[in-house]
C-alpha cells in the first residue's frame, strides 16, 4: 500500500518539473511577442504549478502520516493482522501474527498462505468470519477465528485478515465457566458486593447460610445478614477494603431470614479493575457454629466436671489460689472442706454404676443446697468432693473455723438423707475434713492435704463408733487396728473378676479384688479400707498377703488347661528397693512363673517417685512379670514417662467407659488410649464395661480386652472354672 502511494507522489513532481521547464521556455524562447506580453502567462503558470507542487508535498506528507499510522495500527493491535494479495501470497503481517505462527516477517512475507500457516482459498478468499485450524512453525495445530475484508480504495486487490486465536479464549471462558460453578456449588457464602456495600451477587451457599434467596438479597445492603447491636462493624470493615485491605479470618456473628444468629468466618477482599481501582468487594462466609459450640464445650470440660456439672478441680485450685493471696493482702481466712461419700464403691458393684452417676449428681446438688451463695463446690474425682469458703474473718465471731465447721455440720446432714436411684433406696452418707489458712497450712497444696488427711480422720472416728468398727459391748477399736487384727484372724477374702479378649469373647485372665468379710458389717468393698491402709504400712501386709493368695489359689487355672493370666493390684508408691525381688520369690515358691501374673499399678501411684517406681517395674520385666497401669487418664503422668516404663496392659479407667458411645467427649479419649497402647506394643483393656453397645465400640475401636458386669461381676475363687468352661462353650454376651 505504501508503495502505491509513493507512486502517486512521483507522478506530482515530475508533472511540476515538467511544468516549470515549459513556462521557462515560453519566458526566453518565445518568439514574435515581446518579452513583457510573454512574462504575464508564464507567471501565471508558475504560480499554479507551485500551488499544485505546494499540493503535492502536503498530499505526500498526508500519505506518509497514514502509512505510519496504519503500521502503527497493525504493530500495536492484540490480534494477529495478515494481508495476502489476490493470489494469496503474504503482503504484509503485525507482530502478533508473528507471535501467535512463531515466525518471523522476513520468513513469511512473499510466501503463499496456505504454506504452514492458514487454509489458503478457504480463508482469504471469503469474507466474514469463519473458524479454521492454523499451524504454528512448530506444526501445532490450533483453532482460530478468521474475520476477512477487502482493502478498499487501492488499485490492487489485497484482504486484510484478522485472526484471534480460540484457544486462548476457549479456555478463559472455561476457566470463567469453572469459576461460576465452583461458586454456585461451594459450601460457602460468596457475595460480591459494591464498594458501598449494595448486595451484587448471592450464591446458593449464601442463601442457604442466611436463608434470604437471591431475589430477595440482590440490590439490598449486606447490613441486612448483621445482627442489631453491631452497627459499625460492617461500615468499618467495608471502608478497610475500599482503601484495598483485605479482611481474613473475621469470627463475627451474622443474623438468618427467621432470626436466628450464627457464627460465621469472614474474609473480604477487593475487586480492583486494570488500573488498580476498587470496583467492588468480594466477601466469603464460613459457618463456624458447630466449631464454635465444640470450643465453648472444650473450655467448659476444661473448668467443669461433665458428669455433675461442678467445678473441676483444675477451676478449684486456681480459686483457691485467688483467695489465698486475698486472704494475704487483707487479713482474712480460708477454708477448704474435703468431702468423701461413704461406701460409694459398694453402691457401684451392688447397683451398678449407672446408679452410681445418678448418686453423685444428687449428690453435687445437695452439696450447692449445702453450702452458702458465695461458698465453690467442686467435684475432686471420684466420690471426692471440695468446697471453698472464701474471705472468712480473722478475728470475728464466729471466726473461720466455726463458719467451716457450720457448713460441715450442714453438707453432713444433707448427706444423712438416704438417695432414691430407680427405685432402690441408697444411703449416701458421708465424711467432711477441714483445713482452715492459715492456721493448719500456708500454701493450697498443703492445705489440700491437711484438708484430706482430716476427712480421713473423720472416718475412722466414725468408724469406730458403735455399730461401725466395734459391736455391743465391745471396745471401740481403731480402723488400723482392727485390719491387722483381721489379717492375722483371716477375715480378708479375695474374688476374681474375669478378663475377656473381645475379639471372640473368650476369657483369658482374671482380677483378685479384695474384700473383707467383717464379721458385725458383712462383706465390705475395698473403698471402705484400702484408702486408710494406703496411708500406713499395713498396706505392704495386706498386698503380701494378696500376692500369697493368688500365687495359690490361681496355680491351677494359670498352669493347667486354662492358661489364663491372673492379675493383682499392687502398691509400688510403698515398695522398697528389693520389692522386686520378694515379689519374684513368692510367685516362684507358688509354683508360677513370673510371666503368669500380671501386676497392675495405678498411674499415679507410678509417678510419685518415677525415677525408683522405673527401676523396680524394669527389674520385674527383665525377670518376666508382665505391667500392667491401672486407672489410665485420671492420673498425672506424662507421655514421655509412659514410654519409658516396660508396659504391657493400658487399663482403659471406668470413668471414661461409661459415658461411651454417646458422649463424643468419652469416645475420643478412649480411642486415644487405644492408639496410644497400640504405638507402645501394649494391650488396652476397658474397664466397667457394662452395656452391649459399650463392648461393640471398644471392640470396633481396636481395645484387646475388657471386664465388667456385661460379662460378669468378680466372684469367689470357686466359681471361676466353672466361669470359664461356660464362656468357653458360649462366648459371653458380645
Amino acid at each position: 500500500m505504501s508503495r502505491v502511494r509513493r507512486h502517486h507522489g512521483a507522478i506530482w513532481w515530475v508533472g511540476a518539473l515538467g511544468a516549470a521547464v515549459a513556462a521557462a521556455w515560453w519566458l526566453f524562447a518565445g518568439s514574435g511577442t515581446a518579452w513583457y506580453w510573454r512574462a504575464g502567462p508564464a507567471l501565471i503558470w508558475l504560480v499554479l504549478l507551485a500551488a499544485a507542487g505546494g499540493a503535492a508535498i502536503t498530499a505526500a506528507r498526508r500519505s506518509d502520516r497514514h502509512d505510519a499510522l496504519g503500521r502503527a495500527v497493525m504493530a500495536s493491535s492484540p490480534d494477529a493482522i495478515v494481508v495476502v494479495d489476490e493470489h494469496g501470497a503474504v503482503v504484509e503481517l503485525n507482530p502478533a501474527a508473528e507471535r501467535m505462527f512463531g515466525r518471523s516477517r522476513d520468513a513469511v512475507v512473499g510466501r503463499a498462505l496456505g504454506d504452514g500457516m492458514l487454509p489458503g482459498d478457504a480463508v482469504w478468499a471469503q469474507e466474514g468470519r469463519q473458524e479454521v485450524t492454523a499451524r504454528r512453525a512448530d506444526g501445532e495445530a490450533f483453532p482460530v477465528e478468521v474475520s476477512a475484508a477487502p482493502v478498499v480504495g487501492l488499485a490492487e486487490r489485497l484482504q486484510v485478515l484478522h485472526v484471534r486465536d480460540l484457544g486462548e479464549r476457549r479456555r478463559s471462558d472455561r476457566a470463567a465457566s469453572d469459576l461460576a460453578a465452583i461458586v454456585q456449588s461451594s459450601d460457602d457464602a460468596i457475595v460480591s458486593l459494591s464498594p458501598e456495600g449494595l448486595i451484587e451477587s448471592w450464591n446458593p451457599g449464601a442463601e442457604r447460610l442466611y436463608g434470604h434467596t437471591a431475589a430477595e438479597a440482590i440490590g439490598r445492603q449486606i447490613s441486612i445478614v448483621e445482627p442489631r447491636g453491631r452497627p459499625g462493624e460492617t461500615p468499618a470493615m467495608l471502608a478497610l477494603v475500599r482503601r484495598g485491605q483485605a479482611v481474613e479470618g473475621l469470627e463475627t456473628l451474622r443474623v438468618r431470614r427467621d432470626g436466628s444468629e450464627v457464627h460465621v468466618s469472614l474474609s473480604v477482599s477487593p475487586i480492583v479493575d486494570a488500573a488498580g481501582e476498587v470496583i467492588g468487594i468480594a466477601e466469603i462466609g464460613r459457618d463456624i457454629t458447630a466449631r464454635k459450640q465444640v470450643d465453648r464445650r472444650v473450655a467448659y470440660l476444661a473448668y467443669h466436671d461433665d458428669l455433675t456439672g461442678l467445678p473441676n478441680r483444675l477451676m478449684f485450685a486456681e480459686h483457691l489460689d485467688l483467695a489465698l493471696a486475698r486472704a494475704q493482702r487483707h487479713g482474712r481466712e480460708v477454708a477448704v472442706l474435703y468431702v468423701d461419700l461413704d461406701d460409694f464403691k459398694h453402691v457401684n458393684d451392688t447397683y451398678g454404676h449407672g446408679a452410681g452417676d445418678q448418686l453423685l449428681r444428687q449428690v453435687a446438688r445437695r452439696l450447692e443446697r449445702a453450702t452458702r451463695a458465695t461458698d465453690l463446690v467442686a467435684r475432686h474425682g471420684g466420690d471426692e468432693f471440695l468446697v471453698l469458703a472464701a474471705d472468712l474473718p480473722a478475728d470475728g465471731s464466729p471466726g473461720a473455723r466455726e463458719i467451716s465447721g457450720t457448713i460441715a455440720d450442714h453438707i453432713a446432714h444433707a448427706l444423712s438423707v438416704p438417695a432414691t436411684i430407680d427405685g432402690a433406696t441408697i444411703a449416701a452418707g458421708g465424711s467432711v475434713g477441714i483445713a482452715v489458712y492459715p492456721e493448719d497450712a500456708g500454701s493450697r497444696d498443703e492445705l489440700l492435704r491437711r484438708a484430706d488427711a482430716a476427712m480421713y480422720r473423720s472416718k475412722e472416728v466414725a468408724r469406730r463408733s458403735p455399730g461401725a468398727a466395734a459391736g455391743p459391748g465391745r471396745a471401740q477399736v481403731p480402723l488400723t487396728a482392727r485390719m491387722q487384727l483381721a489379717l492375722e484372724r483371716g477375715e480378708f477374702v479375695l474374688h476374681y473378676q474375669p478378663i475377656l479378649r473381645l475379639e471372640d469373647m473368650r476369657m483369658v485372665g482374671v482380677e483378685a479384688l479384695i474384700r473383707w468379710n467383717h464379721p458385725d458389717d458383712g462383706l465390705l468393698a475395698p473403698a471402705a479400707f484400702i484408702p486408710v491402709a494406703e496411708r500406713t504400712n499395713l498396706i505392704t501386709a495386706i498386698s503380701e498377703w494378696v500376692l500369697d493368695e493368688v500365687c495359690r489359689v490361681a496355680r491351677p487355672w494359670v498352669t493347667g488347661e486354662m492358661g489364663i493370666q491372673a492379675a493383682v493390684n499392687m502398691p509400688i508408691a510403698r515398695w522398697s528397693r528389693d520389692a522386686a525381688d520378694r515379689l519374684l520369690r513368692t510367685i516362684r515358691a507358688g509354683g508360677l512363673e513370673p510371666g503368669q501374673i500380671v501386676v497392675e499399678v495405678s498411674e499415679s501411684s507410678a509417678m510419685v517417685e518415677p525415677d525408683r517406681t522405673q527401676a523396680i517395674l524394669h527389674d520385674l520385666h527383665r525377670n518376666g512379670v508382665k505391667l500392667a497401669i491401672d486407672d489410665f487418664g485420671t492420673g498425672h503422668s506424662s507421655l514421655s514417662r509412659l514410654t519409658e516404663m516396660p508396659v504391657s496392659t493400658l487399663k482403659i479407667d471406668r470413668a471414661f467407659v461409661r459415658d461411651i458411645p454417646a458422649s463424643t467427649h468419652a469416645n475420643a479419649i478412649a480411642t486415644t488410649i487405644i492408639q496410644l497402647a497400640r504405638n507402645i506394643g501394649a494391650d488396652a483393656l476397658a474397664e466397667g464395661i457394662e452395656t452391649p453397645e459399650q463392648c461393640e465400640f471398644l471392640k470396633r475401636e481396636g481395645c484387646t480386652l475388657g471386664q465388667g458386669f456385661l460379662f460378669s461381676p468378680a466372684v469367689p475363687a470357686d466359681e471361676v472354672e466353672p466361669l470359664f468352661e461356660r464362656f468357653a462353650r458360649e462366648p459371653a454376651t458380645r
